[in-house]
């Protein structure tokens, strides 16, 4: 995305609320990064959240997995060292 004030919409318009099944979430973004995975790219995927997964935290933990692959660089600015 290049257009700043669109990303601010779009991030303006993020409502919390609920449970959150992190998992399709993680593994959509990923797909994203494949799609323009490149020598001479930096790409990045900013999943924020409390750590708490509603319902699917062995998805997750496979998706996180699923992540460690040439290409993808892992990052958790965070407290904790495990979902939960």
């Amino acid at each position: 995305m290049t257009d700043k004030e669109e990303l601010i919409r779009q991030i303006d318009r993020i409502r919390d609320g609920g449970g959150t099944a992190i998992s399709g979430g993680m593994k959509l973004g990923l797909a994203e990064l494949d799609k323009s995975l490149a020598p001479d790219r930096i790409s990045r995927m900013l999943l924020l959240t409390d750590g708490q997964t509603f319902g699917d935290e062995d998805a997750c933990q496979e998706a996180g997995h699923a992540g460690r692959q040439p290409g993808h660089r892992r990052q958790r600015p965070g407290p904790g060292r495990r979902l939960e």
